[in-house]
């Protein structure tokens, strides 16, 4: 995954400092929420949110973000071992 471009909300969200997104597959992106790490001066960690619960990032971003695709806010699904038998089902 390349990083397409990112945007700085930590001014407009107290749990998130950066969005970035990444190429996800052929003309569509997925954005991730990032932190930065107190520890480590100018170090992001990210974090596992779902944006679509920060409408007002969400909204900032799609108009910050320099893409015409599509960009996907909902986190990636998580497979959880003993849910299924199989991962991705």
């Amino acid at each position: 995954m390349t990083v397409v471009d990112s945007v700085d909300v930590s001014d407009i969200c107290d749990d998130v400092d950066e969005v970035v997104i990444f190429d996800d597959d052929v003309g569509r992106y997925r954005a991730r929420a990032f932190v930065e790490d107190d520890d480590v001066d100018g170090m992001m960690d990210e974090v596992l949110v779902d944006l679509t619960e920060y409408p007002a990032v969400v909204a900032v971003c799609r108009r910050a973000f320099d893409v015409r695709e599509r960009v996907i806010f909902e986190p990636l699904p998580v497979w959880t071992p003993g849910k299924d038998d199989t991962p991705g089902v």
